[in-house]
């Protein structure tokens, strides 16, 4: 029977930040992810000066700063009636370089040693998980599925299938539910959400495109003052377009609204095209569906 004495099941961010922490403390625990590793898609953008506080506790965050966005690239957001159009407002924040000589001018009572970070999720989950792959008392299996859980007076006994399907026990003192909103180990436990159920509206409510997009002729003439994230609003079209490298990588968020016959990927891309306002080259890379608000 396998066994480690703290079991996590998904290894988005939180669950590969926690078995870092167990290691670091000495604690030996198994990552449960059934994916065969990070999957290379945009998804989330920022991570908040309490999670960088964390990856600093654990010796990460100045070598993180490095990915995703160039440092000198503008973290702004605003909003366009396209990109090629009219600039409807604008937030102004501060590059990661920026930040950084702030940080080092700050007075001695300052409380942000970790300012907020702009990176997209894909970058930082590849970087955990080289530190995952090299850290001895982590025990890290992508390509298994977590299947069941139950109780026994030893521990928490979990049942698990690999890359072929077969299943295994495994054995834990403690299991940790890390597998996101749809998580199985929450249902079981009978925790339900609060709120309310999500609205349809003309963005951010209702089935949802989210699209890793290459198109780096859009830093060639057609953005002409970079943000970190575009929104654009016009009568045709709702969208936001999220700077992922600074040279033509980007996400691509949009309520989609596909045409009769209309395949999701050509609906993608005439929205996209839309947000755009004029002539460009882009490469559909990958999208997934999901249900916002």
């Amino acid at each position: 029977m396998i066994y480690a004495p703290v079991a996590i099941v998904g290894a988005g961010p939180v669950g590969m930040n926690l078995c870092l922490h167990l290691a670091r403390l000495g604690v030996r625990s198994m990552l449960v992810e059934r994916e065969p590793g990070p999957r290379w898609h945009p998804k989330g953008n920022t991570h908040n000066s309490r999670t960088m506080e964390h990856y600093r506790r654990l010796g990460l965050a100045r070598e993180m700063r490095k990915l995703g966005l160039p440092p000198e690239h503008p973290t702004d957001v605003g909003y366009f009636t396209t990109l090629a159009g009219y600039e409807i407002a604008r937030l102004p924040m501060p590059s990661e370089a920026q930040k950084q000589e702030q940080v080092r001018n700050a007075g001695p009572a300052d409380q942000i040693v970790e300012p907020i970070f702009r990176c997209n999720q894909m970058y930082v989950e590849q970087f955990l998980v080289e530190k995952i792959r090299s850290a001895p008392l982590i025990d890290c299996r992508f390509g298994w599925e977590f299947v069941d859980w139950r109780d026994s007076p030893e521990g928490v006994d979990l049942t698990l299938a690999d890359e072929t399907g077969r299943e295994f026990v495994a054995r834990c003192d403690y299991l940790v539910g890390c597998d996101g909103g749809a998580s199985g180990i929450r249902k079981k436990l009978g925790i339900k959400f609060a709120g309310e159920a999500h609205r349809e509206q003309a963005y951010a409510g209702g089935l949802t495109a989210s699209t890793f997009i290459r198109a780096p002729e859009l830093y060639h003439g057609i953005i002409r003052k970079p943000c970190f994230q575009h929104g654009i609003v016009n009568h045709l079209v709702r969208g936001n377009i999220v700077s992922l490298d600074g040279r033509g990588h980007f996400a691509f968020n949009t309520r989609l609204r596909p045409r009769e016959g209309e395949s999701e990927k050509d609906a993608i891309l005439r929205q996209f095209k839309m947000c755009v306002g004029a002539d460009c080259a882009a490469e559909y890379i990958a999208h997934f569906m999901w249900t916002a608000g």
